[in-house]
């Protein structure tokens, strides 16, 4: 939940404001492209917004789990610095964390082949296998993320704000469900396997000029995979609904579309926020695609974490972002249903647990 928020507050202490009213091309190029190498490499441009960002994450069969996070950014009080994040947890729920901020030239990245190194942690290798390996408080790891499920960017991945094509935010599912195998030292190596997923954005805009609201609902558990994401520009590029759907079952992928028409339901209101922010408890959305309907309905039972960043930052910095954001950021517990019908035959339906985050920059 903190990553929209940590860019947010940095972009708007700069107070820096774009200042085009443009169209947007939506993921352009149709539903589904492949990913190359290219898609994996961090450019490091100069340009003043420009930020990139990869997540890694993975669930064991000993029930323990890891959380890889690095970023750069161009803006907020250090221009180029690099924060590395990493979260290994224990099965009897015992965190192990880290966090190290890099000026550039502390860290490496190379584009041929792949890799980031920084702070004791290192990313590398290709969009078929992805390897990640870190160190957390005394807990030090290597895991490799092999495709379960092809690396996918929905269209071309990009999409384009403005009509010069310059400013753009950029998204590739490097492992939409991998397979996950490595190690990791607790009095000695001990083998791991499970499952997880990589994911690599790119941007040179700030937060609050690209959207005003951003849903993101993740489910990975089951055989029965489903992302669904979108995000709403401000009123300067025309209100403007982004976002795709992507489900596979049995390890292959069933539907995908990067205009997906989304009903909102059972929305639930902050009464503690000035902006009085709507949050939906019920999200519903129709693929149809030759001889198969997909049905997706992901049903919320209640919010389970709130971040207003405002009243967090409080005094004078809260007072300069709130110029320009109010951000607050909500994750709720939820399920998605997803219902495949081919045909004339009997739907198939699936249930399967939701990670689902809602983020509000502005009303």
């Amino acid at each position: 939940m903190r990553s929209i928020p940590a860019i947010v507050v940095c972009a708007l202490l700069c107070l820096v404001v774009d200042a085009a009213a443009e169209p947007v091309k939506v993921w352009k190029g149709g539903e589904g492209r492949g990913v190359r190498a290219e898609h994996l490499t961090m450019p490091l441009t100069e340009e003043a917004f420009y930020s990139d960002r990869y997540t890694a994450e993975a669930w064991f069969d000993d029930g323990s789990r890891v959380w890889v996070s690095i970023l750069v950014k161009n803006f907020g009080l250090s221009k180029g610095t690099m924060t590395v994040k990493s979260r290994w947890i224990d099965a009897d729920g015992k965190t192990h964390y880290t966090k190290s901020q890099v000026a550039r030239g502390k860290y490496t990245v190379t584009a041929a082949p792949f890799s980031v190194s920084a702070a004791g942690h290192k990313l590398s290798g290709t969009p078929r296998r992805f390897k990640a390996s870190g160190k957390a408080q005394g807990r030090a790891f290597q895991i490799t993320f092999k495709s379960g499920l092809p690396p996918f960017r929905p269209g071309t991945g990009r999409t384009v704000f403005g009509a010069t094509g310059e400013k753009y935010y950029d998204q590739t599912r490097v492992q939409p469900k991998a397979q996950v195998e490595g190690w990791v030292t607790k009095g000695g190596k001990t083998k791991v396997k499970g499952y997880g997923y990589v994911t690599h954005t790119v941007t040179n805009m700030a937060p609050y000029n690209m959207m005003k609201r951003y849903i993101q609902i993740r489910s990975i558990d089951g055989d029965t995979v489903v992302y669904l994401d979108q995000f709403q520009t401000p009123g300067k590029y025309g209100n403007k609904k982004v976002g795709y759907l992507y489900v596979a079952r049995g390890g292959k992928v069933i539907g995908v579309t990067r205009s997906p028409r989304i009903k909102y339901g059972k929305m639930w209101r902050d009464s503690k926020h000035g902006n009085k922010y709507k949050v939906p408890f019920e999200i519903t959305t129709t693929l149809k695609r030759k001889n198969r309907v997909i049905e997706v309905r992901i049903v919320a039972s209640k919010i389970t974490g709130r971040e207003d960043v405002i009243a967090d930052l409080g005094g004078l910095k809260g007072a300069m972002v709130k110029q320009y954001a109010q951000p607050v950021n909500y994750a709720l517990d939820a399920e998605v249903h997803v219902s495949v019908q081919e045909g004339d035959a009997e739907p198939v339906v699936s249930t399967e647990k939701a990670k689902y985050e809602v983020s509000h920059l502005n009303k």
